[in-house]
């Protein structure tokens, strides 16, 4: 039996990241792979175990809490106990399982969502990340990014969310294997979520302008329709005055809800490896206007439900908006989402570590 240890430092954001290691974590000991989960937390966070206490039902778990709420001097001293005590703990925890996902140490499997954040030259990306910050997190996120860099072109276990991030990180000197699909849908819950009153257009996403919230609200604002916008604000972004947000909701089965009862989605998303949102809009009968760009373009370009317009193009998606409205596209639309399940999800990842598992005991022969 193949055995898996993540490892979760902190309070997990509401990403499709966050969504795929959590379906992971809850389908993998079906598929016969043992699964341990530790947690780092500060006091008052709220960790997987806590957010999604489906998963921890067949799983080894345990959690340490840290004696104080986080601040900066709490995260410089998480920061010295992670990579002290914290390190030590699992790297003998670790001894007990085969791949350990989420912390570096000697069995380590990278799995990448999204393209990594650099940019050349360096210094100009050093000068970034501290103008989006502060000096010092600034400082402390750039040499995380070459620690990372280094890390990710000497790793022999990479996973990549999909085949156009593989091809992505490829120019970076990073080899990783896919996993196909990235991601998938809950059709169960999708189903069994009951239809609320919804919005002419929707908008569910980390609000910011790598989602294109921005576009996305100028749409609206000129088709003068009834709109809503659901999600965690990114750092240094704030919402207009005047837009309908509704915050972060944490009941999947009321995103859903809002969902089935809206007519058009819309994410105008500038960086995607999958797009989950989009396969979960579609699984609730809702047509989608988004960006042509490759990663939505690769998933959904063939599903007659799913309209991509070229990047800045307002116009474009206001046209493609009045076009869905015009028509009936939720038999279509149900349709594309079929394909994107999180079984088959777990069946590509326990074959992609199956493969690491075989080529490490052919080397050792």
């Amino acid at each position: 039996m193949i055995s898996l240890l993540y490892v979760n430092i902190g309070e997990p954001e509401t990403s499709g990241a966050t969504t795929t290691v959590v379906e992971l974590l809850k389908r993998l000991p079906k598929f016969n792979v043992k699964v341990g989960l530790e947690e780092l937390l500060f006091s008052g966070e709220k960790g997987i175990a806590d957010k999604f206490p489906d998963v921890v039902r067949n799983v080894r778990y345990n959690r340490k809490v840290m004696p104080y709420r986080e601040s900066f001097i709490g995260r410089y001293l998480r920061f010295i106990y992670k990579n002290t005590f914290f390190k030590d703990y699992i790297d003998n925890i670790a001894k007990n399982y085969d791949f350990t996902l989420g912390f570096y140490t000697y069995n380590s499997i990278i799995m990448h969502y999204l393209e990594p954040y650099i940019s050349f030259p360096l210094y100009k990306h050093y000068f970034k990340l501290v103008k989006q910050t502060n000096p010092i997190d600034g400082t402390v996120w750039f040499a995380k990014t070459l620690i990372g860099l280094r890390r990710y072109r000497r790793s022999e276990r990479s996973i990549c969310a999909g085949k156009v991030l593989q091809n992505k990180v490829k120019e970076l000197g990073i080899s990783c294997k896919v996993l196909d699909p990235p991601a998938g849908v809950n059709l169960e819950l999708v189903e069994s979520s009951s239809t609320l009153e919804g919005y002419d257009l929707l908008h569910v996403a980390r609000q910011g302008l790598m989602k294109g919230t921005p576009e996305a609200i100028e749409v609206a604002r000129r088709l003068g329709l009834s709109s809503a916008f659901i999600g965690k604000v990114d750092h240094g972004f704030s919402m207009p005055h005047g837009v309908n947000y509704l915050g972060m909701i944490p009941d999947q089965r009321k995103i859903y809800g809002i969902m089935k009862g809206s007519k058009v989605f819309i994410y105008p998303s500038h960086v995607d490896s999958f797009g989950i949102v989009v396969a979960e809009a579609l699984s609730c009968g809702l047509p989608v206007v988004a960006y042509d760009i490759p990663a939505l373009r690769y998933y959904y370009g063939d599903c007659g439900a799913v309209k991509l317009v070229k990047e800045g193009d307002i116009e474009g998606m206001v046209n493609a908006v009045k076009e869905f409205l015009k028509g009936e596209y939720h038999d279509v639309a149900k349709a594309c989402a079929k394909k994107y399940s999180w079984d088959k999800v777990t069946e590509s990842f326990k074959e992609i570590l199956e493969g690491f598992s075989s080529k490490e005991l052919s080397q050792v022969a």
